[in-house]
């Protein structure tokens, strides 16, 4: 089971209706159409339609406010049961999806019916509920949560439609935008988004190593870039960036990745190895590194002969005497010499 989600920003109420009444028009009988917080039921366009345009009347006027949603409903068929079966059980499905995500606003839809291999109900909701000033907004959670209880419960009351676990699946499946899965359905090829997956497929399959990898990516006018820990490629030609994330590509990339890193390891192991096996093979003795600004100590050891007859044989320095004793020697010196001439002069009056 399916549920999309399109809103509409415009008053088309009656192009919506029309698109949904064209639609169930075919060769089928069964009762194919849905009414919610209508009393007149799905035929009555015009109160329909009027009831769409005075409620919407009621909401706060604001720039870019949503006034309705189309939204989708699909099952597969299963060709062991009757088309009647189907019918039911996707009216069902439909009311219990409408109680839990809009049971106060406008709704109606109408079964669509012209392909083969599923069936699915087109729903207009109105973006308020009933009279209320207010736009009825589910976060994306909320939303999430409905559509998941509604595929619970329709896989537990409707088993007969041997319907494949999609919402609730804890696969990770890349999400395509409504334009691009419109663009595939009407001219059956790939989408631009495809196109660049299958590039980025065929160069992690085809590269050898690192070096041909950003080669193949240069051929192909695709960059690699990297925003925190999120990795995309860049499609040069139209400058448009896809994340890997959304082109599920996460599982391949990792694997690439792994491979060519070690792949590059190795390589280096390698040229290391022979390396060092080219060198001569030579004995080195094991020299006790000392740490630098280290400051040797002065080892004292006894002089030689030859050591003590270079001291003796040195002048001794001269050492500058004091000034008070220089002066008492001067004394000394002259107090003699007085004594001296003294003496000799007596001893001349003798003879």
């Amino acid at each position: 089971m399916i549920i999309k989600s399109m809103s509409r920003k415009d008053h088309s109420f009656s192009e919506l209706y029309d698109y949904i009444k064209k639609g169930m028009e075919g060769e089928y009988d069964h009762p194919n159409a849905f009414s919610h917080n209508f009393y007149n039921g799905f035929d009555d366009r015009e109160e329909i339609l009027k009831g769409y345009h005075d409620n919407v009347k009621n909401l706060q006027k604001r720039k870019n406010g949503n006034n309705l949603y189309h939204e989708i409903i699909s099952v597969k068929v299963n060709e062991k049961i009757s088309r009647h079966k189907h019918y039911e059980a996707l009216y069902n499905i439909t009311s219990d999806y409408i109680k839990m995500r809009a049971d106060k606003c406008l709704v109606i839809g109408g079964i669509h019916d012209e392909h083969d291999h599923h069936i699915h109900m087109h729903l207009m909701i109105s973006s308020n509920e009933l009279g209320s000033k207010k736009r009825l907004r589910l976060s994306k959670k909320e939303f999430s949560t409905v559509k998941k209880l509604t595929e619970e419960k329709a896989l537990h009351l409707h088993p007969e439609l041997a319907q494949e676990v999609l919402i609730n699946s804890n696969k990770k499946t890349k999400s395509i935008s409504n334009k691009e899965d419109a663009l595939k359905r009407r001219t059956k090829k790939p989408s631009i988004k495809d196109q660049f997956k299958n590039k980025l497929k065929d160069i992690f399959d085809q590269s050898i190593d690192k070096a041909d990898f950003f080669n193949n990516l240069a051929k192909e006018r695709i960059e690699i870039y990297t925003r925190g820990k999120t990795i995309g490629f860049l499609d040069i030609d139209n400058n448009r960036k896809h994340r890997l994330k959304t082109l599920g590509l996460e599982s391949e990339f990792e694997e690439i990745n792994s491979k060519l890193s070690k792949q590059e390891t190795e390589t280096k192991e390698k040229s290391k190895t022979k390396s060092e096996s080219t060198k001569p093979k030579t004995k080195q003795s094991k020299v006790k590194k000392q740490p630098e600004n280290i400051v040797e100590p002065k080892i004292k050891t006894k002089p030689s002969d030859q050591q003590k007859d270079q001291a003796k044989s040195k002048p001794k320095e001269q050492v500058k005497e004091p000034d008070k004793i220089k002066k008492a020697k001067e004394q000394i010196k002259a107090t003699r010499e007085a004594s001296q001439k003294q003496s000799d002069s007596i001893e001349k009056k003798k003879s």
